[in-house]
């Protein structure tokens, strides 16, 4: 009977833990001009780099901006599209913020079987909600139409930001994410 318990315990454990594991993963977003013909664009360029100026000196790096420019042209490039320093299809650039966030770490809860002298008892335990801040960090990328002076395309995705979200792989994985959604599909 003890086993039966266990075992039904330890898969609804399993369960709950994919679950949660799930729910943890962020989803690139994006939105566009609709009716823009995504086809007529061939070449690219960075926009001037004033138009992604950062107000926060950790996101405003040059070491960053340099990672940031790789992992656009490499992702860009092998889409066949060409970089060209003059009159370029569409202008490339990327923002990068962050913001406090309070999240809700969760509600300790407790099951368990156990024998009190002859007899087997269940058991749950609740404890107090906890509270914890962090830092979520956002990443933009644009693309403006060169000819028209105007946005067209923009992908983002968010993250908690730690050291390892500035790493050169991570960048390259948060750029492939966010640019898998460039050109839009219809």
């Amino acid at each position: 009977m003890k086993l039966i318990y266990q075992r039904r315990f330890t898969l609804l454990a399993i369960l709950t833990g994919l679950l949660l594991l799930g729910g943890c993963a962020s989803v690139p977003h994006n939105e566009y001009v609709e009716g823009t013909d995504f086809s007529r664009y061939q070449t690219f360029a960075w926009a001037p780099r004033d138009v992604h100026t950062v107000d926060d000196p950790i996101l405003d790096s040059q070491i960053l901006n340099q990672r940031v420019e790789r992992a656009v042209r490499g992702v860009l490039l092998s889409r066949g599209y060409t970089e060209v320093k003059d009159n370029p299809d569409m202008l490339v650039t990327y923002h990068a913020a962050s913001k406090e966030r309070i999240r809700n770490v969760g509600y300790g809860i407790g099951l368990g079987y156990h024998s009190y002298s002859a007899y087997w008892r269940h058991s749950i335990h609740f404890a107090a909600p906890e509270y914890d801040t962090y830092e979520e960090g956002v990443f933009i990328i644009d693309v403006v139409d060169h000819q028209q002076d105007r946005l067209v395309w923009r992908g983002w995705d968010t993250a908690v930001l730690t050291q390892e979200n500035f790493s050169e792989s991570q960048v390259l994985f948060m750029t492939q994410k966010i640019l898998s959604g460039f050109p839009p599909l219809r």
